[in-house]
């Protein structure tokens, strides 16, 4: 076994994905790794003074899409960010597809997202799927008012009418 799994030749080098060295091993290593280092990142914290925390889901899912080599705009909440999924993100390889589908392809190391868009106003909420594990359901790692690295759909979007999106 080599000391730096999975092509890292460094201590100090991020793990990175393409097309051509995904994995499910892989996505859970980045995933990790992101949730490690972005610890102080993704806490919710008032940014502008409103007395209300705000959350940093977007900021995960973009940084994990940045590891795998695949394009989610910087600089957007995740109202915005759904908006781009659903209207602009096909000219970038990604597109809408069922939770079973977007469920399969984390199992084979390929970046899915799960993403709600609030019509009231307020925030929204995206995730990145991650392995089932050969577990039923739908599963994701987040960051928000919880984060974790594996959890249900359920467990982080309740009962709202979630949108799925995948890149191969």
């Amino acid at each position: 076994m080599t000391p730096f799994p999975l092509g890292l030749d460094s201590p100090g080098k991020r793990l990175a994905s393409t097309r051509e060295n995904r994995s499910a091993e892989r996505l859970l290593h980045i995933i990790a790794e992101h949730h490690f280092r972005g610890f102080v990142r993704y806490t919710p914290r008032d940014v502008d003074g409103d007395g209300i925390n705000d959350t940093w889901c977007n900021l995960f899912a973009q940084d994990v899409c940045e590891a795998m080599s695949v394009m989610l705009p910087r600089h957007q909440r995740a109202n915005d960010l759904v908006r781009w999924l659903i209207h602009e993100s096909n000219q970038f390889d990604w597109e809408g597809v069922t939770p079973h589908i977007a469920q399969r392809m984390a199992d084979e190391g390929q970046l899915a997202l799960a993403a709600w868009a609030n019509t009231s106003g307020g925030p929204g909420h995206i995730a990145v799927l991650v392995p089932s594990l050969g577990e039923p359901g739908t599963w994701i790692a987040q960051a928000g008012g919880s984060r974790f690295t594996r959890g249900t759909v359920e467990s982080g979007f309740g009962s709202k009418p979630v949108l799925f999106f995948a890149h191969p």
